[in-house]
This record gives structure tokens, C-alpha cells and sequence, in this order.
């Protein structure tokens, strides 16, 4: 499985050259442990077994050259150790005591809760400002459950998600793999939320129903992280009272082996393949039934682990190999013709030996060149021969375009195990490798499709109480200077499967699981290039708060205005006693009644007018309780020269209204307000200047 993994990824991303200039480097890397110590554990994990699966993890390191940190959380992070260089068996222990130092005693305000969110930006956090930038970065996540907290502070779960989202973005920015193991003891654990984690960050995530399994889980993540060998059996103490395990070490690429046996023995010892006994130190952890040994002073050749215990005792030996294997590609061209063979070199190194000077040691290793096709898919394997300390093959491929990368093995075989984890490397991918027909002029060299942006950014307003869904055409993002057919793939996403939809070319986002993130789609030329786009998603969540405020200021807006026409229709016309006057002119004819209404309005009906092409039923009087009154009319009217619906009637005037400007009917309107006589007692007595002295 761990093969299938590193196969894939690095097919992913085409190089064209393999880089051997940080060999010190193999193997090492930025780990950061992150811990769940909500109240639940304490019942998923009864007897703790999860320390000692991490205290297995940490020591199977190698003893220096790693960067450790932890970080332990509940409702919030109770405590953590930042990242820091491993040179010595106390940094490890260091890390794992902070771990195993705090729990949750019950459950409240501050404690017993799950902030997923916030522990895991802080460990990507710690890793982006990692000491050694070179190193690839990884979190290990161990929890229960999803991200629960109190339900009387909504706000912090609504943090803890953003923080959530936020951290799943740099992990997918800075290439920061997240590898998740659910403690489900129960059953009832949600996995959704850590599966996705790990999905999204490229990781592998695992559910253990029982806590026994944690250990088993630690060393696949441990293998996977840093790509070792282990080899496995079972030994039963025979009546001499002492079991022989034999072991060999190649001449480069193991730089330590830890030794785990499981059972109640009562001494281990080394001999080297000089026959000479090999010191050996426990590692902490160590204990009657359990013993860890690490062996650092290594030499090539077959090595015998001596076991000693009473007659019948039964152990689990497994061998963990720390590898620093490196292997690096070369070719003569990248572009050749079917009647030109395709020269391949590879060559072997490791941390301590960049360069093999002795062709012995590479005794066992076998190496074979693998070609495949724009796919991925193996179409030839050619046996590579060791020639002057270097493995090398000749190819000549049929017309197509390919991909190589070189295989290499230390065959196990000869070592009496249950279970075999050969040695093994892979190089880098390098291509393409274009191969054209001899008798053809070479084509001109297919290039890979280009984005049409580095970065395209879609905004989604998240609205209650109805779908909410973006759509759009992948084929919009990329041009291809072949002109080429284009296929499309969503390669790697922050979203769960059940996000979104493909379908011709048209992605559509139905479901936003993360508040924020980005995907990148591959378009693939048939050529065989690629190029990713990352489409960046940011939603807004307008929710039902939202709502509920919109709701109250239209509320308000409608109080408002109900209060605005209560008040109209309250409102006094204040007219004298000979009222308002509204006659019509239609055909040589005037008629028309004086009316004197109270308050609110009055209809043109009651007048006893006739239609000159106004509707006397709709057209009505709106009094302001002012000296003036509102004439409102069903079509626009002419009044001096003007049109409109909305005419202002003053007291003491008398108005002409026509419906057109040049009509012979027209209507009159005129009234006395009541207002006028209150109008003249309060307008104040012009003031007499005093006549300035005549000039004598």
C-alpha cells in the first residue's frame, strides 16, 4: 500500500531530472503529534495504550536528524512543544511525557470538549515556521471523534471550524500531509470529519475500533512517513532455553534497525557479522514483556539476534529498518526516434555514502528500469545491470510518448520471516520521453497545456433555506498551443466526494462541507502533459441570524410606513364651511357638488363630477392638516403646463387640470383653508427701523 502511495504522487508532478544535492537529508522530517485529551478518551482508551503506541512512533526515529513537536488539546490546546531538533534520546522522551501530561478530568467550560480546529493550525502553524524548511512535513492525529464544543458558545464551534478550513489551506499550500487514526471504540464515531482531513491533505486516515490496534496503526503511518522496511516472526523458546534469529544488513542504505520483541523473555544479545557481540541499549518504553532495542553501530554482512527465556515463552519479533536509500535517474535524450535506443543510468547512494566507490557494496541489490505510459500504467520492465558501480539499461521503445523511473530491491528472501518487507526504492519519475517513427521528421515537441490564471478565486454566499451551488467549465481555464483535446480532473480537492459533481467539463458545488479551501484541476493534453490550475472557494455564510435582522428592518420599514399612513389617514383636511369646490367642463356642460370631507381622504367620486378620462373612483384627496391638500390621480394630468399623478392643492388658488394639454374638458379645483386665519395671528409684525438723524 505504501508503494501505491508514493507511486501515485509521484506521478502527479513530471520532472525531468532526479536531485542528489541534499543526501543528509534522506528520511528526515518534520512530524508534529497532535493529541485529543477530551473526557471521551478516557473511556475509548481505558488502559493508555495510546502512549505507548506514540512512545513506539517516536522511538522508531532515527537518533538524530528529525524535528519533533506535540500538541495536546481539549477545548482548547493545553499544552505543546514546539518543533524542535531531535539529537538525543530525551528530545523524543520530552515530546511524549508532554503528551502523556494532561487529561480531561470531566467536562465544562474548559475541558472535556474536541477543538480540532484550532490544534491542527496551530501544528500546520508550526511546521510552516519549521526550522528546516527542506525537510517534508507531516501531522499525526489522534482522536475520538469530530469537533464538538459547548452548545451555549456557538461561536467557538463556528471559530473551530474557520480554524479548521484555515489549516486544511496551508497544509494543502505547503504540502503538509495529515494522518489521522480514529480511536472508534464505540462505534459511533462520526469518521467523515477525519477522513476528509486527511484526503484533502494528501494523508492516509484509519479507523481502529479497539485500542490494542494502535500500535499496528503508529508503525503503518511510520513505515508510510518514512519509507522503512519491517520484517516480522514469531518465536517459540525451544528447551535449550535460548532462540537464534538470523538477519542480513546491505552495504548501503539502512542507517539503523530497530529490534521490537513482544513477550516475556529474559535476555537479548547481538552478534555482528565479525562474530563479535554488538552492544545493544533499551530504549525507554522498554518493560518485562516488551523489549525495544535500537542498533546504530552497524556493519554489512548477516547478523544473529540471540534470545534467551524459559522453554515455551512465545515472542513476536519485528525488525524495523531505517532506511536513508536514495536512488537517482538519468537518460541520454528525452526526444529520440524508434530506430535510437534510450540509454538509462541509476545510480544508488545513501546518507553516508553519497558516491559507491566499491561495486560490493551493492552485493544484492537488483534494479530494473520501468516504463510507463501517459496514464501511468506499466507497459515494460528491462533488468538494469551493475556496470562500474552504477545500474544501466538500453531501450529502444515502439513510437509513443513515455514516462521511467528506476526499481530497485534488497531481496529478504534468505531471512527466515513470517512477514517480508523487502528493501526497496523508487527514483523519481522523469519525462516525458517522446518517441517518434525513423523515417518521419521528428515532430515538433509537445508542450504541456497552460493556465489561463495561476490562482482563480469563486465567492458563494451561503443562504439558509434553499440550495446553494456554483458552477462552472473546467475547459475555460487552460489553452493548448497543439490545440490539443484537453481531459479535465478534479487531482485534489478539500472538499468530500459528495461536494461536488463533473459532468462535461462542468464542475458544480452543491455541498460545502469547509467554509474555505482550494482544488486543483489537471487538464491533460493527449501528448500526455499536464498542468494543474488551483480554483480557491470562499463562502460566505449569510445564516439565519441574517435572516431573522433582515426580517426585523422590514418589520420596522412596514411599522414605519403603517405609521405613516395612520397618520394620513388621521389627518384633518381643515377646510371652511363652503368646502372643496370641484367642477368639470365635458361638452359645453359644468357639474360638480362642493364637498367638505373631515380627515383622511376623499375620493373625486364624491364630488357628483363627470369622467373627463380620469377615474373619479381611484383619484382621490389626501388631506396634510396644513393650508394645502394632495390631489393624487390613477394617470399623470396637466396643471400649469406640467404632468404628473401627484399635484399640490393650495388654499386660496384655484387649479385648471386637464388629462391632455391641448383638451377643451378640464376640471377646476380650488378651496379655503382654515389654516390661513391661524397663519396670519402667528406671523409676527414687521419691526419699524428707526429713521437715522438728518444731517444738519
Amino acid at each position: 500500500m505504501a508503494l501505491i502511495l508514493l507511486v501515485n504522487v509521484a506521478m502527479s508532478i513530471p520532472i525531468v531530472a532526479a536531485n542528489t544535492s541534499n543526501v543528509q537529508l534522506i528520511n528526515r522530517h518534520n512530524v508534529v503529534i497532535v493529541l485529543d485529551a477530551s473526557y471521551s478518551m478516557n473511556y475509548s482508551d481505558k488502559l493508555e495504550l495510546r502512549y505507548e503506541a506514540i512512545n513506539q512512533f517516536v522511538n522508531l526515529l532515527t537518533e538524530k536528524g528529525n524535528y519533533l513537536g506535540g500538541i495536546v488539546f481539549s477545548n482548547h490546546i493545553m499544552d505543546k512543544e514546539d518543533l524542535k531538533k531531535i539529537q538525543s534520546q530525551g528530545d523524543k522522551d520530552q515530546v511524549v511525557e508532554l503528551l502523556k501530561s494532561k487529561k480531561s478530568t470531566k467536562v465544562d467550560s474548559n475541558q472535556g470538549y474536541t477543538n480540532i480546529g484550532e490544534a491542527l493550525l496551530e501544528a500546520t502553524n508550526m511546521l510552516v515556521n519549521a526550522e528546516n524548511k527542506d525537510l517534508s512535513s507531516e501531522i499525526v492525529f489522534l482522536s475520538d471523534g469530530e469537533t464538538d464544543l459547548p452548545k451555549d458558545t456557538p461561536e467557538e464551534l463556528e471559530k473551530s471550524l474557520e480554524n479548521k478550513a484555515d489549516a486544511i489551506q496551508v497544509a494543502r499550500d505547503k504540502n503538509i500531509k495529515i494522518y489521522s487514526i480514529c480511536l472508534n471504540s464505540n462505534g459511533k464515531a462520526n469518521l467523515k470529519e477525519m477522513e476528509q482531513i486527511s484526503k484533502a491533505t494528501n494523508g492516509t486516515f484509519k479507523e481502529v475500533s479497539k485500542p490494542d490496534d494502535l500500535k499496528e496503526v503508529f508503525s503503518l503511518f511510520y513505515n508510510v512517513i518514512y519509507d522503512t522496511t519491517t520484517c516480522g516472526r514469531g518465536l517459540s523458546i525451544p528447551q535449550s532455553g535460548q532462540a537464534q534469529l538470523e538477519f542480513e544488513i546491505p552495504g548501503i542504505g539502512v542507517e539503523e534497525v530497530n529490534i521490537l520483541i513482544d513477550g516475556n523473555i529474559k535476555t537479548v544479545s547481538l552478534v555482528k557479522p565479525n562474530g563479535k557481540e554488538a552492544k545493544t541499549q533499551s530504549v525507554n518504553g522498554s518493560s518485562r514483556d516488551f523489549n525495544f532495542i535500537k542498533v546504530t553501530d552497524l556493519m554489512a554482512g548477516k547478523w544473529k539476534l540471540v534470545v534467551t527465556g524459559d522453554p515455551g515463552i512465545k515472542a513476536e519479533v519485528n525488525l524495523v529498518f531505517n532506511t536513508d536509500l536514495g536512488i537517482d535517474i538519468q537518460t541520454n535524450n528525452t526526444t529520440i526516434t524508434t530506430d535510437e535506443a534510450l540509454d538509462v543510468t541509476a545510480k544508488l547512494f545513501d546518507g553516508e555514502i553519497p558516491e559507491i566507490s566499491d561495486s560490493s557494496q551493492l552485493n544484492g541489490y537488483e534494479t530494473e528500469l520501468q516504463v510507463m505510459d501517459v496514464s501511468g500504467n506499466l507497459v515494460d520492465t528491462i533488468p538494469m545491470n551493475l556496470d562500474n558501480n552504477q545500474f544501466k539499461a538500453s531501450y529502444q521503445p515502439s513510437e509513443g510518448t513515455y514516462f521511467i523511473k528506476a526499481h530497485t530491491i534488497y531481496d529478504l528472501k534468505q531471512l527466515d520471516m513470517d512477514e517480508k518487507n523487502n528493501l526497496e526504492k523508487e527514483s523519481e519519475v522523469l519525462g516525458p520521453i517522446n518517441v517518434t517513427k525513423a523515417e518521419e521528421p521528428k515532430k515538433p515537441v509537445n508542450t504541456a497545456p497552460v493556465a489561463v490564471e495561476d490562482l482563480v478565486e469563486k465567492t458563494v454566499y451561503i443562504w439558509p433555506f434553499k440550495e446553494n451551488e456554483i458552477s462552472f467549465d473546467l475547459s475555460s481555464l487552460f489553452t493548448d498551443a497543439e490545440n490539443d483535446s484537453l481531459t479535465y480532473a478534479v487531482d485534489s480537492s478539500f472538499m468530500e466526494d459528495t461536494d461536488y459533481i463533473v459532468e462535461n467539463n462542468i464542475v458544480t458545488l452543491k455541498h460545502f462541507s469547509l467554509t474555505k479551501g482550494d482544488f486543483n484541476v489537471k487538464a491533460t493534453d493527449t501528448g500526455g502533459l499536464s498542468s494543474n490550475v488551483k480554483v480557491k472557494i470562499v463562502t460566505h455564510n449569510v445564516g439565519v441570524m441574517a435572516c431573522i435582522g433582515l426580517g426585523i428592518i422590514a418589520i420596522i420599514v412596514l411599522i414605519v410606513l403603517g405609521i405613516i399612513t395612520w397618520k394620513r389617514a388621521i389627518a384633518p383636511f381643515r377646510v371652511d364651511e363652503s368646502g372643496i369646490k370641484v367642477q368639470t367642463y365635458k361638452n359645453g356642460i359644468y357639474s360638480g357638488t362642493p364637498h367638505k370631507p373631515m380627515r383622511g381622504t376623499c375620493k373625486l367620486a364624491r364630488f357628483r363630477i363627470d369622467n373627463i378620462g380620469i377615474d373619479n373612483r381611484k383619484s382621490y384627496f389626501q388631506a396634510t392638516g396644513k393650508n394645502y391638500v394632495i390631489l393624487k390621480t390613477n394617470i399623470p394630468v396637466f396643471c400649469n403646463g406640467k404632468a404628473s399623478k401627484k399635484l399640490q392643492i393650495k388654499s386660496g388658488i384655484k387649479y385648471t387640470i386637464k388629462v391632455k394639454e391641448n383638451d377643451i374638458n378640464l376640471m377646476t379645483i380650488e378651496y379655503k383653508s382654515l389654516m390661513d386665519k391661524v397663519m396670519k395671528r402667528k406671523r409676527p409684525k414687521p419691526v419699524k427701523k428707526p429713521k437715522a438723524p438728518k444731517k444738519r
